[in-house]
């Protein structure tokens, strides 16, 4: 298997990112992941640690998945059984290379690439489907404020205009 689990008893150095899904903070590091229970925040607990036996960029935890990402490919694991995690999918990103993020909301991954965001429908992990890709033109011009403008009309103006702006920035303030 790719993912292996392991015990917690030496703590990797040099966390290199995190994600939280629910009260599980996913911590990444080089070549493992490490998930820690904040119930109690004044006193989080470690869970488990799964070393990776693949280079990864970036991971994500959904529910029970595991979203690995690097390059152009998007891995995902179920890790309900984490003793036993089971491969779900390996499948290639579209778009030019380099992944920058990702979240997933509403089981939509919204991945951020070099060159703008492509949107895939993960509500079944074993048959990702590609819903969009933004921008389409290599150009896009976005609106630009009114002087003066209130937060809530500038969130205003976005969702006429460009709803996937909107819906990013939605994202950005209530999801990170």
């Amino acid at each position: 298997s790719n993912l292996v689990m392991d015990n917690l008893t030496k703590h990797p150095k040099m966390p290199l990112g995190f994600s939280i899904s629910g009260n599980v903070v996913l911590v990444r590091y080089k070549k493992s992941v490490a998930f820690y229970d904040i119930n109690s925040p004044e006193s989080p607990e470690a869970i488990m640690r799964m070393n990776v036996k693949f280079p990864f960029e970036k991971v994500l935890l959904n529910g029970k998945y595991l979203y690995f990402m690097t390059d152009n490919y998007l891995s995902v694991f179920d890790i309900s059984k984490p003793r036993k995690p089971k491969e779900v999918k390996t499948f290639k990103i579209y778009g030019k290379k380099g992944i920058s993020d990702i979240h997933i909301v509403n089981d939509i991954a919204y991945i951020l690439r070099l060159k703008g965001f492509v949107m895939i429908n993960v509500s079944n992990p074993s048959h990702p489907k590609k819903i969009g890709l933004y921008p389409k033109k290599k150009k896009v011009k976005l609106p630009a404020p009114r002087r003066g403008a209130s937060l809530a009309q500038l969130k205003s103006q976005l969702r006429r205009q460009l709803p996937l702006v909107s819906m990013l920035f939605y994202i950005f303030l209530y999801h990170v």
